[in-house]
């Protein structure tokens, strides 16, 4: 943020990038293609969401997976350890990036115009709120499991590309999956409550298997903290 030219150019790009995916889904129902059961608008409001997840998850703590990358390998990720703090606290504190905040506004931009878009609705806007503070929870584990697999094996140059290539499946609605992934994507990996639940709660659509979601997505963060737990009673220094 020294540099203001660079932060706000670095905001513009991020909030332009992260039109394309919506843009995509425009052009398709543009030309007369189609998901079944969601309009182009409730399509919007979707990915918006997804948008407004990962814009507060990548700001806050997403940032731990290439910082804790580098300290690894350089060996000062010990000092954090000899801290009388939460390594895992202060490894998220350390990593903030205020850039992705193009992320975010986007997701706020997307949302709004669906909402112009749309007829009134009668969805549960608590049961949204809740939907996406545990979408953001499971954007969290995501990352620990991200930076446990850092710890164990050093040099993980892609990783971040991979994790950030998983989000994508959330851009888009359960039924567009079948039954064998969506289950997947609902319980295992539970990518569904960061985009299809929580839009189908605002939209007043069917929920069906919101509530396991949100208990795998408390199961899926637990492990996580237990995985990173057991990391760093394993951990080695790299010694740079």
């Amino acid at each position: 943020m020294t540099y203001r030219t660079d932060y706000l150019v670095s905001i513009l790009a991020m909030f332009i990038a992260m039109l394309i995916g919506p843009l995509f889904v425009s052009a398709i129902y543009s030309s007369g293609g189609v998901i079944p059961g969601w309009t182009l608008p409730e399509l919007l409001l979707l990915q918006g969401t997804v948008l407004i997840i990962k814009g507060v998850s990548f700001m806050l703590f997403f940032g731990i997976l290439w910082g804790s990358q580098d300290s690894l390998r350089s060996g000062t990720f010990d000092l954090l350890l000899i801290r009388p703090i939460s390594t895992l606290h202060l490894l998220i504190m350390k990593h903030v990036d205020v850039e992705d905040i193009g992320q975010f506004v986007s997701g706020i931009a997307v949302t709004a115009f669906a909402f112009w878009l749309l007829p009134p609705t009668h969805g549960n806007v608590i049961l949204y709120l809740v939907l996406v503070f545990a979408g953001i929870l499971f954007y969290l584990a995501l990352a620990i499991f991200a930076v446990v697999t850092a710890i164990r094996f050093i040099d993980t140059g892609r990783l971040y590309e991979i994790v950030d290539g998983l989000t994508v499946f959330a851009m888009y609605p359960q039924n567009m999956y079948g039954k064998g992934l969506g289950l997947a994507f609902s319980t295992v990996l539970p990518l569904l409550i960061a985009g299809s639940y929580p839009a189908s709660a605002l939209l007043g659509k069917a929920i069906d298997g919101a509530w396991l979601a949100l208990a795998c997505c408390a199961g899926f963060l637990a492990l996580a903290l237990w995985a990173w737990s057991s990391a760093m009673k394993h951990y080695t220094s790299a010694g740079g």
